[in-house]
């Protein structure tokens, strides 16, 4: 058996394990509130050890005779209407609650209390993760932008010189074969001979020289605009004195000339080495 005061005017209760506890502290509360000059009321309960009602009684604080004869007729139930035991009240300090929540109602308070900072927590975790990675992105995409726009300079600046040496290999024979030929006029001072290898504007133009050339050397060919740059290393002799010269002169592509190109610069002679 159990026995439970409720306490209806400051909301407590307190259980009690046998009826002369339960006596007891309805004597001393009684004995209190008459020395106070107060009034309180009190519902005393019986129930089983299921914690199944077996009896309810409501009685006045004060009261007058004792707390026997007031409770001559509680406690001696064993077998009665039965409800559920429902303890709403605060319990007095130093006394048992016999009010079990539930494991739902534990959880929901333990994950308000423990569990939402946690899931903030993790949410600004995870938020500031995906700042920080955006900001990254972001950061790469620029770099390797950049690094893209570099690239492809590179790349193009790379192809053009590689097509310029392709096209040099190819066009290097050519205008040595002409250029072999146009040296060995210009410097016999025969301009008859020399004007099928001229343009029109640099016939008129033109100075020729005089040597007798010992030997011809192709020192190179390069673009120049439209035109390609040639030079190459002579030994002449001149007026009984031999000199080494580098000759550079500029030609281009054309169709209509003899040998497919013609001379459009001004040949110019220059120290070799130096």
């Amino acid at each position: 058996m159990m026995f439970l005061a409720q306490h209806l005017t400051n909301n407590q209760q307190n259980d009690y394990v046998n009826r002369n506890d339960l006596l007891s502290y309805v004597e001393k509360e009684n004995a209190r509130l008459k020395a106070v000059n107060q009034v309180a009321e009190m519902t005393l309960i019986q129930s089983n050890e299921n914690g199944e009602i077996l009896q309810k009684k409501r009685i006045q604080l004060p009261f007058q005779g004792t707390v026997e004869e007031l409770l001559q007729d509680f406690g001696f139930v064993d077998t009665g209407k039965k409800s559920k035991l429902v303890f709403p009240f605060k319990k007095e300090k130093g006394a048992t609650d016999t009010t079990i929540p539930n494991a739902q109602t534990v959880q929901t308070v333990q994950g308000s209390s423990s569990s939402n900072p946690l899931k903030a927590f993790s949410g600004l975790k995870i938020m500031m993760l995906v700042i920080l990675l955006v900001g990254l992105f972001g950061g790469y995409s620029v770099i390797l932008a950049g690094q893209n726009k570099r690239l492809k300079t590179e790349v193009a600046s790379l192809e053009n010189k590689v097509n310029n040496l392709s096209n040099l290999q190819v066009v290097a024979p050519q205008v040595d074969v002409f250029s072999r030929y146009f040296i060995s006029s210009f410097y016999a001072n025969d301009r008859d001979i020399l004007d099928q290898y001229l343009t029109d504007s640099l016939k008129k133009e033109i100075e020729v020289k005089d040597g007798q050339l010992q030997s011809v050397v192709f020192e190179g060919v390069k673009k120049n605009g439209k035109n390609y740059q040639v030079s190459y290393v002579l030994q002449i002799n001149q007026e009984e004195s031999k000199r080494t010269v580098r000759l550079t002169f500029d030609v281009q592509s054309d169709k209509s000339g003899r040998y497919g190109w013609l001379v459009t610069s001004q040949p110019k002679e220059g120290l070799y080495p130096g």
